[in-house]
Formats: C-alpha cells, structure tokens, sequence
C-alpha cells in the first residue's frame, strides 16, 4: 500500500505552537494534504499521552485511530474529494544540551515507540532525569548517546532518527553545537541509527557528499508547528499499514518500500546560507571564508548555515552509488503558491478561499501539486496554478536563498510576466493584486572591522584540576603550594582564599606524605564537613598515590560516631536528622506538660536552644547563665534533660550530640586519648574558620602540641555561626600554637579579577579582611558584572531563565525565531550545569526553582528536605529501619499514619506513650505488646499493633540477606506505599535513593548514617547536566562559571527577617564574598523591587553590599520585558 507519512510533528503543549494543534485538527489537516501516517509527537508530555488515550485507539499495529465519533465530527469539515483514512504512530522530539569535553552540545533527536506501554516505560525513565511536563519538546541535560540506551532498554522495537541533522543551532552535525560525525555522537551505540532526518535547508544530493549517511534512509518532515505545516516535507512508503513495516522499511532503506520524500527546495529552508538577519548579509561559503567568518556590517562571526556546513563535512564529490539512494520529489506548498499568485500573505483570507476552492475541485494537496496532470489542474479554474505548478514541477523558478533564521524565497513569476499571463479578461482584477515593484534593498556601508577576539577562560590551564595528575606530586603547584606540601614537623596554618587550589594543596600534601615520605595511609586523618568534600578528598588523594588503602578522609561528625561506636562495641548507635529531632523535642514538652509543667517558650526557640547549649558544650545541668530570661531557660532545662532521656534509650545521638559526646570521651577518658593521638601521626582539618568550639576542642585533645597537625582554611569564609562557628579558632591558632608555620595562598585559579576586585570592595570593611590579604588572578574576561533589576520576585526568577536561555544559545528554535537570543553574539559555550543562582533562604529558591521547571530548564536544588524528607521517601526509609529493629518512636508513627496499618491516632498515642514511660525501644515494645494493660489499649486495638508488628516481621525474613537497593525495592512493592501516599514513584528523590543505594551494597548502618549527615551542598549532583540552585551557605567549596546572585536587597543581604536574632553585619558580608566568589567567567546580582514577605507585599533597596561596589564594576543589564507581543496561532513560550 503508498501513503504518504509525516513523522515529526508537534502538539499544542510544546513551545511555540498552535492553539490548535490537536488530534481533530491533526486529523482534519492530514488528509486535506493527502497524508495517512501523522506522528503523534510531543508522547512524552503527559498531558498529550492523556489525550491520546482519550482520544485514539489502537489501530493496525503499532498505529492508532482517532476514535469514530470524534472522526466522524470531523469529516464533515473535510471535502469528498480529500476523505481519507489517518492513523498516528507515537513518536516525540527530545532536547538534548549537554555538555560533552569542552563544549556545550545542543541536539535533537525523535524517538518512536512502539505501544503505549513503551512509551509510558520510557517516560518514567526520563522524568527521572529532568521535566517532561513543562514543554512538548522536554529540554534534559542528557548526552544524546545515553538517551538512545534509555530508549532501546524500554523497548528492542523502539528507533531513534537524529532530526534536521544540519540546523546550526541544535542538531547532530550543526555548526554551533554539533558533532562531525555520528559515532562522535553516539559512540558504541552508533550501529543503532539507521536513518536521519534532513531538515528544511538540505536535500538528498547535499547529504550524500558526507559518507557518514552513506548507509542511512534519509528522511524529511514537516516539523509542523501548526496543523496547516503538515506535510510541507513528508516520506513516501509502500508497504503494510503498521509500525513494524514503516520501522523495517526505513531500517534497511529497500527502495521497493520506502520510496523517497517529498522535500522543500533546500534554498526555502531558513538557515541554507551563511550570513546575518539583522545586518541583512547572505554569504556563500566562499564569500563567508573570504571574510574570515566575519560581519562585515557589525563584525561579529556569521551563523554558519547549512550548505557551509556540508562543504565542512563533505568527503565525496557524489553519493556513492553502492548505498542507499531514493528518488526526492521538491515541492512549494499550495498555500505559498497561491499567495504569489495573489500577491497576498499566505495566511490570508483569500489564498484559504483559493486553497479551498482547489481542494473541492481537484482533491488532496498532495495530488495537485505531483499526481494530477496540468490539463486536470487548470479545469479549477484558478489563473496562473497551472502555470505556476508546471513551473515548480520543471524547476524554473527563482529561488532566493534562506539565511539566519529567515525562510528563503520562491519566485515563479516576475511582475511582467503575472501581468501577461493574466492577461485582461480574466475575473481576477488586476486591481486586486498586488502591482507594487518590490522595493531594491538599501545597501549599508561596510565600516572598518575589528574582529572580536574571544578570551578563552576555559583553556586557562586550572590549577586545581583533580583529573590529570601525571609525573611529580609536586608538578603544576606554585611556589606557596609546594611550601605547604614539603612543610613538616611543626604546626602548619594554611591560609587559603577562594580558588587558590586549597583542596588541591592539602590533597598533594597528604598523597606526598603517603608517596614521599612513606607514612602509613592509617597513621593520616583529615577532617572537613560535608560528604561530598570529604568524598572528593579522598577521590583525589587515591589518584594521586595510586595507593588502594586510602588516608581517613571524612567529616568531623562522621569520624565522632565511628570514634563513639568503637568505644561502645556493645551498642549499636545511630544518628537522627533535623525532622527527628524536632519530633523527639515535641515528645519532650508533651512529657514536661503531662508532668504539670508548664511550656510557654515558642516550640523553634526551644530547638535553637538546645542546639546551642550542645554546641557550646553545656549538659542539661550546667546551662545555667547561659541565656538571659530565665523562664526561658528553666523551661529550655526541662524539655533538654527529657530529650536527651529519649534519646538515651533509644541509643540515638543527634548532629550535635557526636561532637559533645566525643569531647567528652576524649577529654575524660585517658586511654582513649592516648589511643587516638598515638594512632593519628598527622592530622589535616579543611575550612578551619568554620569550626566551633567542640571541633576545637577535639582538635585540641588529638594533636595537643600541633606535631604534624596542618589546618587550611579563609577566615575571610567564616560564615557558619549559626552553628556555633566562630572565626577565633583561626586567629588564635598562632597562640594555640606559637611554633607555627603560616604560609598564604592568594593566586586565585577560578575568577577573573574584575570578579575578584568587585568582592574585595563587599568585604574590605568586614573586620578580617585588609590589603595583604586580597587575592589575584591576572584573568582577564568580561569586565563589569550585571545588575538586574526586576519587578518582583516572580519576574526576577523568570529574569534569570531568561538570562540562561541567551547564555546557552537558545533552548530551542523559538529562540531565535522571537529574537529571544541574539545568536551571533553568543562567544561562550555554556551548558546547563554550568549554570548556579545562589539565595539567602530557603524560600527563594523555591520560587526560581518552580519558574524553571516550568520553563523547561532541568534543574537541581540543593535541599536536603527535599530529597530525603519527601513523604514517600522518608515512610520507605522508616520501614527500612524498622526491619532492621533499628528504627525509632518517630519512624513507627511515620509509617503508621501514612500506611493501611488499622491503627488509629488515639491508639498510637497510647502505645507511643506506655514506651516511652516505660524506656522501651519501638521494636521491644511490639514484642511486648501483650505486656500493656488492657485499662492502657484495649485487646483488640493490640491486636492492630501485633499484626502490624507482624507485617515488620515477615518483609524482614523476606529480605533477609538482599542488597539495601534490593530492600527498598521490596518493601516499596509490598507496602504499596506510593499509591497509599499519592505520590509519583518515579519521582527524582526516591531514584536518587535508590541510585544511592546501590554505593552502599548490604552496609545498612553507614547508609542511614550517612543519610543522616548530609548536608544541603551534598543534595546536589556535580555530573549531572542541570542547573544548581542553592543557598549561600551550601555553595562554600563549590564554583560555576557562571552564577547569579538573588535577593540582593537590603533585608535580605545583609539579613533581617523573622524571629532570627540581629545577624553579624561582617559575616553576612562574608557571606556575601563567598557568593561572589563562587563565579568563574560572569556573575549576575538580581534584586527585585517588591517582594512577598510574611504575607505582604514590601517595597525593597538595593542591598548595601551591592551599593558597596564601585560603579565602574557593575553594568546595569537591560531590563527583559515579561510578556513578548501574542503571535497568530501560538501557544507557549519561554517565560511568556
């Protein structure tokens, strides 16, 4: 069977489309053109996948049908002439930009999938890596290889065709983000493409001077953006009806089964030529080299269009004839012929009547421009058609080449000749056409160039590059660095500003003890404070020795629970989070209340307190003095000496707790001191401004005279004391230790110096900071950083998308096509993870956050609670735990209330009650459930708990012996508990879990322990391709090339909100140093004029620290209009 198929098409939930872009009209469209087989596309939206459940049924296989009485609606809208049947195979168009070796690749690709089945499989594996809801077309930070894996695990029928492979700006050989060839661009798994799509601005010919396609099937399609956009390139088949025989046709290329395609002539298609819209220059490829790439109107480079590109590629002067060859068929569309008949635009009133007309006459698009004959035309009796198709069919038309994203032009007839033919007696009016000449384009005058030289950051040799250690420890480090490194014997204070290769130094230190010096691996500890920098470190130090047993390189409270469990061999401890010890302070006003006393002190104030108390080392008993109303503190004594009760019997500790217990023993118990110091020969502690006084104090106890004992650190980065940090302990290390070393780092490896030079100015009044200590770079970039200015906080979270899009080049066409991106201008080759917006709270990110992802842009926020403390998450680790016998009163009422227990809230109460009084663990009192008496939770409520009890027990046995993966994945499944909850299972967090989880293999205890410890900065993911949104305080250590700034308003940098007790103005200002420092290439400060605080509206200033910046280093960036003009037709874009 012939038909006609249009495979690459998009729907009304894609950016920049049709209102109308749906099924009816889809239907209605395909077969006025003359078109059997339309794509769905966009079948990774859900919102499309819903409608086509609703809307289609399955068909022949692999294909679907508009349901019968929708069709039928429809048809009635159709001429007899045109009816026919039309089927939809599910395919979709996927945005790849992703950052491959150097450069930023932006690709798209289609991918068909065979049943709905597959396609819902698929999905799931995508919304895992980015947002599939926000765009038709999803834009994910996903290599275009691994998306073609994910694709062929789903399903072995599934197929991937790389789309309008030539495209400068997002296709597999464009010339702005593009590869040379397809193994580059799908390695191992290049085997598996068997056909591409050639885009408007190419046809077979051009395509088959590159051997590359030699052994593909070439394909074209429409791309339509509009239900009347079908078909303007379309694919010729004759085979079955169904998937299975459209996939093996255009996998083996038969020339008996696929047929060729229908194609607009190469010239039409909008980036054929070289050259520059704005300038109004269209270059050959000759002319282009000729000019050096280069403007010769504003002397910027070129957009390289599609005919330079094949010249660039092309190895053979003409296809080679033992491959893959169909006939092409050129084609201008009805609608674009008849609008030069008319001298009207194609969208008007009158070339519809016109077309209609046509169709009514003569049947389907299709016929009348390659199957009917020009005697069977002419009886429509529309002037000059036959004429012009005659023309079209023998090529002799003028074709004025498209260039830079603006369309080419066919000409058929010049204005002499449409006024012969026409002649004076037919019913046209001459006067209804338009005889206007066309107007000579001026010619601007060429001014002297200077062509703009692009200063390479990323071709600056890093200093701290972890990756490419080759030779001598002690090659690729400047001077001060190798001081530091061969430093040994008496104490050594680093000090280190932002980007001057601290981890670097310290890592090279240790591999040269380890590799010089021949010191055990066993005999080093280095401390730092989160996991991730822990982790990196220990990364680095086992490149660089190639040692297999590494140093212990771990995080302060990490090292404290392993010190404290090998001290207690005989407990098993574990480590609660923040939400559980805000649960286990409640449970201890409940029981201070329920023993008469009275609480009046706010339930966050009581927190804050106990954290500080711990912090400063003070027991329940000895906080006397320590805070200034004593109601205040009689009641925080109380509700502390209960709290610490239940975590006592529980054999809990909090984040505090591990380093107020370890002090305690390492200060108390001699042999344990001893022990420690005699087995630690040398100590390392990162970021040593950021300690607080435990952290000191075990420092203090493990090296007591500073022998070997190196500490690097900023206080210039002091910026934790709201964790009791205090930048003292940096200071005074040369009192604590007066046969101290100190040695300074101030070349900087990351920023430029115009960021470096802005960031001194914040920071020259903080109190640490003066001119010895300012730090130099000699890189040289862009000279001032942007100040945006914005309505509100909603606008400047869209500000920032919208600043992304035009640094990454455009997230998709619509791009350039709604002048959203000046593409020419784009000289830097960012991708999405180069990308950071860094806030003071938590809020804020929320905001920017949910402004990106609906925009499309993948994203990453650094949140613990949200990606540990989701509700699905949390009630699998707490059931996990529980099976485990390791879990707490807190886990047993999470998966009680949010499971189908048959426990009642009453009857929790009690139970939770009757153990705590009675000092029971929550896995003891289950097996003593019969022990209760019966006045307490009467037998048949008992039973509820036994059974549940039970249901532990059996997913126990059940387990017993799986990997912590492999558990997860049980209890999750048996529990049911996602659809219980009303939560996605393929949410992000639960896959990051299990993804997780995997590290950890059957080590139950350094799983949750770990979980417990993490830090916000330990939620993000380094290797993935998003962008990194973050607080302040979880971007120390971290750097970008390019970051924005939020909130930069007085209130909120410095900060002065809610119930939080006056911030230190220096360490906010510090704060702020670090934000600034954390930009590589560019750095953006975002302020809004108005923000939503505390339910109200308030007009906000500019933040001081940015007032603190002298003018000449700051540039006021144009201020982006939130609401772009409404386009004929079209639906969505970016931040509209």
């Amino acid at each position: 069977m012939k038909f006609i198929a249009d495979l690459h098409i998009h729907s009304k939930f894609s950016m920049a489309t049709a209102k109308n872009l749906d099924f009816e009209n889809l239907y209605i469209a395909a077969q006025l053109k003359g078109i059997t087989v339309v794509a769905t596309g966009d079948a990774t939206h859900p919102g499309w996948i819903s409608e086509i459940k609703e809307k289609l049924l399955p068909a022949e296989k692999g294909l679907f049908k508009l349901k019968k009485d929708i069709s039928a609606e429809c048809d009635k809208k159709v001429p007899l002439s045109c009816r026919r049947d039309v089927r939809f195979i599910l395919a979709s168009e996927i945005s790849s930009i992703y950052k491959k070796g150097t450069k930023t690749r932006k690709i798209h690709n289609l991918v068909f999938l065979p049943d709905l089945l597959t396609a819902e499989s698929f999905n799931s594996r995508l919304d895992k890596i980015g947002n599939i809801k926000s765009d038709g077309r999803p834009i994910l930070g996903l290599d275009a290889r691994n998306l073609l894996e994910i694709l062929l695990e789903s399903s072995d029928q599934a197929f991937l065709i790389p789309a309008h492979i030539w495209t400068p700006w997002f296709s597999m050989f464009g010339s702005k983000s593009g590869f040379d060839s397809i193994e580059e661009c799908f390695g191992d798994l290049a085997p598996h493409i068997f056909a591409a799509e050639t885009g408007l601005s190419s046809d077979p010919p051009m395509n088959r001077r590159v051997s590359d396609l030699d052994n593909l099937t070439l394909v074209s399609n429409s791309d339509a953006h509009s239900p009347m956009k079908l078909g303007r390139e379309a694919n010729l088949f004759d085979t079955d009806l169904s998937y299975p025989a459209i996939k093996s046709a255009l996998k083996t290329g038969d020339p008996r089964k696929f047929l060729g395609t229908y194609e607009f002539f190469p010239e039409e298609g909008k980036y054929h030529m070289d050259g520059h819209r704005k300038c109004e220059v269209r270059f050959s490829p000759k002319e282009t080299l000729a000019a050096g790439g280069i403007c010769p109107v504003c002397g910027k480079p070129l957009t390289i269009g599609v005919m330079h590109r094949v010249e660039e590629l092309a190895d053979q002067d003409t296809g080679n004839p033992a491959t893959r060859s169909h006939p092409f068929y050129s084609l201008v569309p009805l609608g674009n012929i008849l609008s030069e008949i008319l001298q009207v635009g194609p969208n008007t009133k009158k070339v519809g009547g016109f077309y209609q007309k046509a169709l009514n006459t003569l049947g389907n698009e299709f016929s009348i421009l390659y199957d009917l004959s020009i005697g069977d035309i002419k009886k429509a009796n529309i002037p000059l058609l036959d004429e012009a198709i005659k023309r079209i069919r023998n090529n002799e038309i003028t074709l004025i080449p498209g260039f830079d994203g603006e369309y080419g032009k066919v000409k058929i007839f010049d204005y002499q000749e449409r006024k012969t033919l026409m002649g004076q007696n037919t019913f046209f009016s001459l006067s209804q056409i338009n005889k206007k000449k066309p107007e000579q384009k001026k010619t601007k005058k060429s001014p002297k160039v200077t062509p703009v030289k692009k200063i390479d950051l990323k071709g600056t040799k890093s200093r701290d590059d972890k990756n490419n250690f080759t030779g001598n420890i002690l090659d690729n480090l400047n001077k001060d660095q190798k001081n530091a490194v061969t430093h040994s014997g008496e104490p050594l204070l680093i000090e280190a500003g932002p980007g001057t290769g601290k981890t670097r130094t310290l890592t090279h230190k240790i591999a040269y003890l380890v590799k010089e010096k021949g010191i055990s691996p066993g005999g080093i500890l280095a401390l730092t404070f989160t996991v991730k920098a822990s982790r990196e470190m220990r990364n680095r130090v086992k490149a660089l020795t190639g040692h297999g047993h590494t140093p212990a390189c771990t995080t302060f409270h990490s090292f404290c629970l392993d010190l404290l469990q090998t001290e207690n061999k005989e407990k098993q401890f574990f480590v609660i989070d923040d939400h559980d010890r805000k649960y286990f302070i409640k449970t201890a006003v409940k029981q201070a209340m329920g023993r008469g006393e009275k609480i009046s002190t706010d339930f966050n104030t009581l927190c804050d307190n106990i954290v500080l108390a711990k912090q400063n080392l003070f027991p329940p008993d000895k906080i006397d003095g320590l805070f200034k109303n004593e109601l205040e503190q009689k009641e925080t004594k109380a509700v502390y000496q209960k709290y610490q009760a239940l975590l006592s019997f529980q054999n809990l500790f909090d984040y505090e707790d591990l380093i107020f217990d370890v002090v305690n023993l390492l200060e108390k118990n001699n042999f344990s001191f001893q022990n420690y110091e005699k087995k630690f020969t040398h100590i390392f502690v990162d970021e040593y401004q950021d300690i607080n006084p435990g952290q000191y104090r075990i420092i203090r106890a493990l090296a007591p005279n500073g022998e070997n004992l190196c500490v690097i650190g900023d206080p210039d980065q002091s910026i934790y004391g709201f964790r009791g940090s205090d930048v003292k302990f940096f200071n005074n290390f040369i009192k604590d230790y007066p046969r101290v070393c100190a040695i300074r780092l101030n070349r900087n490896y990351r920023s430029t110096q115009t960021i470096l030079d802005a960031s001194f100015q914040v920071l020259k009044n903080s109190g640490t900071s003066s001119k010895d200590t300012r730090i130099y770079s000699d890189i040289h970039g862009v000279k001032t950083i942007g100040i945006i200015e914005t309505a509100s906080e909603k606008a400047e979270a869209a500000a920032i998308g919208k600043y992304m899009e035009k640094l990454v080049g455009g997230t998709g066409f619509h791009s350039f096509d709604f002048n959203k991106v000046d593409g020419f201008a784009q000289t830097e080759d960012y991708s999405f993870s180069d990308f950071a917006v860094l806030f003071r709270t938590h809020r804020q990110g929320e905001i920017i956050y949910d402004t990106l992802l609906s925009a499309g842009i993948p994203c990453q926020i650094a949140e613990k609670k949200k990606k540990h403390g989701k509700t699905l998450v949390s009630v699998l680790l707490s059931f996990l735990k529980l099976t485990e016998d390791w879990g707490t009163y807190a886990d047993f009422e999470r998966v009680v209330t949010l499971t189908d227990s048959g426990i009642g809230k009453k009857t929790l109460e009690k139970f939770i009650s009757w153990g705590i009084d009675n000092c029971f663990t929550i896995n003891k009192e289950i097996d003593n459930i019969s022990e209760i008496p019966p006045k307490k939770i009467p037998e048949g409520k008992k039973a509820c708990i036994d059974l549940f009890g039970k249901k532990i027990s059996k997913i126990k046995k059940a387990i017993n012996g799986m990997t912590i993966e492999n558990r997860l994945k049980y209890i999750l499944a048996d529990l049911n508990i996602a659809d219980k909850i009303k939560e996605d299972p393929a949410d992000e967090t639960l896959n990051t879990l299990l993804f997780d989880s995997k590290h950890y293999s059957h080590n139950f205890h350094q799983f949750i322990s770990d979980i417990a410890l993490k830090t916000d900065s330990d939620a993000i993911s380094p290797d993935v391709q998003k962008v990194s949104l973050m607080t302040i305080h979880a971007a120390k250590g971290l750097e970008f090339p390019v970051v924005f700034i939020a909130g930069c308003e007085d209130g909120l940098l410095p900060h002065k909100m809610g119930k939080t007790p006056k911030q230190d103005t220096n360490e906010e200002k510090r704060l702020f140093f670090v934000a600034m420092t954390r930009a590589k290439e560019r750095l953006y400060l975002t302020y809004a004029k108005k923000r939503m605080i505390f339910g109200k509206i308030k007009e906000q200033k500019l933040s001081p620290f940015v007032l603190a910046i002298e003018e000449d280093f700051k540039k006021a960036e144009e201020k982006i209009k939130m609401r772009a003009k409404k386009e004929k037709h079209v639906q969505m874009k970016l931040f509209d």
